[in-house]
């Protein structure tokens, strides 16, 4: 096989837990396709970068990232990718900004301003699925997000003091679950945080059992 990239000599660190050791990494077509002594053959038409007495990984995933508007504003993302994180899991905590109507995202998004910054004011947010779009191919690393207990609970309740319970627990599940099918890869809460603070076992329950139907 020709590849595009070779690495040639460096030491890999695969993330299996095994020690580091050195090998060639052949790319193709953007993807990792053989990890070995690779012949001199293999990289004839290939741009060969020299590892030799460096570290070569997987890219990180930063698992608690609130990153969420960061990436919005500047998608090169810098401060992330020169340390090697190439996924972003945004939306820890259950503080994020979608699903959120219009409305509720000016308000939440001054609410949560000093952790996230200011969104952009044309921000569309609601649903995931159109959330996703202001990511997607706009930014140098992989972005996922979960699905924040705390925008959910706004769009069911606002910021009561009262936990969900009839049709605003039913119009919470609901936004869960249609977050979930449209690609969000989790649910997050942060219960010392408002307005999920307000929450109750039986609502966290609930929650919970939409979560468990996507495993």
């Amino acid at each position: 096989m020709v590849f595009d990239i070779v690495i040639r000599g460096g030491t890999v660190v695969d993330g299996t837990g095994q020690p580091g050791f050195t090998a060639d990494v052949g790319i193709k077509r953007q993807r990792i396709a053989a990890v070995g002594k690779l012949p001199k053959s293999t990289s004839e038409q290939a741009q060969v970068i020299d590892a030799k007495g460096l570290h070569v990984s997987p890219g990180f995933i930063d698992v608690h990232s609130h990153a969420d508007v960061a990436l919005l504003k500047d998608g090169q993302h810098a401060s992330g990718i020169r340390q090697g994180v190439t996924t972003e899991i945004i939306a820890p905590d259950g503080l994020t900004l979608a699903p959120l109507s219009a409305k509720n995202l000016r308000m939440y998004g001054w609410y949560l301003s000093g952790i996230l910054s200011l969104p952009p004011d044309d921000l569309d947010m609601s649903p995931i699925e159109a959330s996703k779009a202001n990511y997607h191919r706009k930014t140098s690393c992989n972005v996922a997000t979960f699905a924040g207990h705390g925008p959910i609970r706004l769009e069911a309740a606002g910021m009561q003091d009262v936990p969900l319970a009839g049709t605003k627990l039913e119009t919470a599940k609901r936004l869960l679950s249609e977050s979930l099918e449209q690609g969000a890869v989790g649910f997050s809460t942060g219960l010392s945080y408002y307005p999920q603070s307000w929450s109750d076992t039986d609502e966290l329950s609930a929650l919970m059992k939409v979560s468990k139907e996507f495993d």
